[in-house]
């Protein structure tokens, strides 16, 4: 039996993502063809898979239709063939490699599919637009502050992720920016821009996220939350990042949602809550000069382990409220009125250190303690 050099022969059954079952112990009859959709990658387009026969099946581009008589071969010059033993219908898993997608903010010919350094795109948004499921998207020096996309009409991004694919600059932090737009005098409100956008599993690695800012208080969460980044849920990642100097007009002055992993998070601001990070998981993060109007200058809501919390501020809990923290130091963060380290909060194994309230006002501590 012949297999193209993407394909490798399995057992049966075989689950594709998950997703689709192949038929098995079954024959096919002469007089049609039976499609089995496949949520795989064939070159650049995405392929579905058409037993056309007895003894023959094809893939071809998803949506297409095959008319096939008897056995016959009658396709398209764009499928592939493949001849397999009648009725054993062994079964295939097709792999196809992940692209790799350029990004170089100095580019002189961007190019799509923008697929090496020459023709690498100008701005992230377009290689994200250009990239597909699995996708990695390389991003060389630069400071990345144009264009803007907005999701289901609500608040735009600088770089808008709706897809599994990983976004990685190639040296770091310090060198690779992605800036965001806030408005002169208000910061937030129409007009402004938040730095990134993750959904679907999406993962954002190595950057400086700066100066976002979310649309002033709608109805909608994701219009309202995450200054420098929002995220879905805690399938997206972001990693070795740093989030400062953004702001939200409800939750997550830095970051809402997520999770992070070895980032810092400096001098973010939420009206709401959670001036560093609102919900989500961290792990491994320092959030430094953090500020709410209302609840938690650190975090509000979010699971931290192994974080340090320092001089964060808000009415209560100026380093988190309710959450949970593991292996935490908390030290030098106030609260106007409740919980100068944490407020509501269950803390594992954690250390607080110089943290304060205003007497006149409220009271310190505020700290349920587990251990």
């Amino acid at each position: 039996m012949f297999f193209p050099s993407f394909c490798t022969a399995q057992p049966a059954p075989v689950f594709w993502g998950g997703m689709h079952t192949w038929l098995r112990n079954a024959s096919l009859p002469n007089s049609r063809s039976i499609r089995v959709n496949a949520d795989m990658r064939l070159g650049k387009s995405r392929s579905s898979f058409f037993w056309v026969s007895a003894d023959r099946f094809l893939i071809l581009p998803t949506g297409e239709t095959l008319p096939v008589a008897g056995s016959a071969l009658n396709v398209k010059t764009s499928g592939i063939g493949l001849p397999i033993t009648a009725f054993s219908f062994a079964l295939l898993t097709c792999v196809a490699s992940a692209a790799v997608r350029y990004v170089d903010a100095n580019g002189s010919n961007p190019t799509p599919p923008y697929s090496d350094w020459a023709t690498a795109a100008t701005n992230i948004q377009d290689a994200v637009d250009a990239a597909m499921s699995g996708d990695d998207i390389l991003v060389t020096n630069g400071i990345y502050s144009a264009g803007g996309r907005a999701i289901d009409g609500g608040t735009s991004n600088r770089v808008a992720v709706t897809k599994p694919i990983t976004i990685q600059s190639v040296n770091g932090p310090a060198v690779s920016v992605i800036q965001g737009y806030q408005l002169p005098g208000t910061i937030t409100g129409e007009g402004a821009i938040r730095c990134v956008y993750l959904s679907n599993g999406a993962v954002v690695s190595g950057f400086t996220l700066t100066n976002g800012a979310t649309r002033g208080f709608t109805g909608s969460g994701s219009n309202n939350n995450g200054g420098g980044v929002w995220c879905e849920s805690t399938s997206e990642i972001v990693s070795n990042c740093v989030i400062i100097g953004n702001r939200s007009s409800e939750l997550g002055g830095g970051v809402y949602g997520g999770t992070l992993n070895n980032c810092t998070i400096i001098s973010n601001n939420a009206v709401g809550a959670g001036g560093g990070a609102g919900y989500g998981t961290l792990s491994n993060c320092t959030l430094i000069g953090n500020s709410a109007r209302a609840l938690g200058g650190g975090t509000y809501r979010a699971t931290l382990d192994n974080c340090t919390l320092t001089e964060n501020s808000a009415r209560s809990g100026g380093g988190a409220y309710s959450g949970t923290l593991v292996s935490c130091i908390l030290t030098n963060n106030y609260a106007k009125l409740d919980g100068g380290g944490a407020f509501d909060c269950t803390l594992n194994n954690c250390l607080l250190v110089h943290n304060t309230s205003n007497p006149m006002d409220g009271i310190a501590g505020g700290a349920e303690l587990a251990h």
